[in-house]
């Protein structure tokens, strides 16, 4: 089965509070005024490809190979959770112990973080804090192959923090509950949130979330194991269904979304200046280059 894209732009408007950029005058202001925006909790998603609607890549494995057809028992929740099942199993178990090594408790949502990085199939799409690496992945391979319309523009799209639920304040309203006095009781909690039935997005670090208002903080830490996370400003977003893109899953019109000429794509990487290197940055090309810095400058 082939998964669906928009077929035209007047379509595609249909699901996003859209605008059009066809010069660089219109471009310039958009670049100036959501860089200033980034610091007002926006996240920013590029494509080079304005037809492409925002479906994970749990949602296209699990449509293109009609999963729920070859194994009708089966949930899409089932197929996201026996990836993480696999992936903590495989190899003598050496994922989990890499988590154990660095002491952080391997969640389903840290798991599947990994995946998404290998292009592994997750309900998860990729976000950013930072316009300037959404424009990245937007201008990236991009080309003009077609007259359609829709063809010669690629996206970005923008929600604002408050229009989704936050993974730790979801956590901090459950936990909250007398049921979840315990430890064991939390960690189940934190570990089922992929069971969740609404968008919900999640940034990695140290989480300190509060079991009630007058109790201890519950440390939580969640883990991407990469170095990209860093360059690229990055969290996900979290979407449980298994067929709806997320800007069918919100409440309608809350992803806005810039469609932009592919003409300007140049102009679009002179101004954000960022290279390969820096938004890829690779553990070998790091061990490289401090040899070949310290060969070539004097002491």
């Amino acid at each position: 089965m082939l998964v669906e894209n928009y077929s035209n732009l007047d379509e595609k408007e249909t699901k996003f509070t859209s605008h059009k950029i066809d010069n660089k005058e219109d471009l310039d202001h958009f670049i100036k005024k959501f860089r200033s925006e980034s610091a007002n909790k926006c996240f920013f998603r590029g494509s080079n490809e304005a037809k492409y609607k925002l479906f994970t890549s749990g949602q296209r494995a699990w449509l293109t190979y009609e999963i729920s057809s070859i194994k009708p028992a089966l949930s899409y929740l089932d197929f996201i959770k026996a990836q993480v099942k696999y992936a903590l199993k495989v190899k003598n178990r050496v994922l989990e112990k890499l988590y154990d090594s660095i002491g952080i408790k391997s969640y389903s949502i840290s798991i599947l973080s990994f995946l998404q990085h290998y292009g592994g199939n997750t309900p998860l799409l990729d976000f950013t804090t930072d316009l300037k690496i959404a424009l990245y992945f937007a201008t990236e391979n991009i080309s003009i192959k077609s007259n359609h319309d829709i063809d010669n523009y690629f996206s970005i799209y923008i929600i604002e923090e408050d229009e989704l639920d936050n993974f730790e304040k979801i956590l901090e309203e459950d936990l909250s509950q007398p049921k979840f006095k315990n430890i064991t009781t939390k960690n189940k909690l934190i570990e089922n949130i992929i069971e969740r039935s609404k968008p919900f997005f999640v940034k990695w670090g140290l989480h300190s979330l509060s079991a009630n208002r007058r109790g201890m903080p519950f440390i939580v830490e969640i883990k991407r194991q990469n170095l990209n996370i860093i360059n690229q400003k990055g969290l996900f977003v979290f979407n449980p269904d298994d067929s709806k893109p997320l800007e069918e899953t919100l409440i309608p019109k809350k992803i806005r979304c810039y469609n932009i000429h592919k003409s300007l794509s140049e102009f679009v990487k002179s101004k954000i200046n960022l290279t390969k290197d820096f938004v890829y940055p690779q553990e070998e090309e790091i061990a490289k280059m401090a040899i070949s810095s310290f060969l070539t400058k004097s002491i």
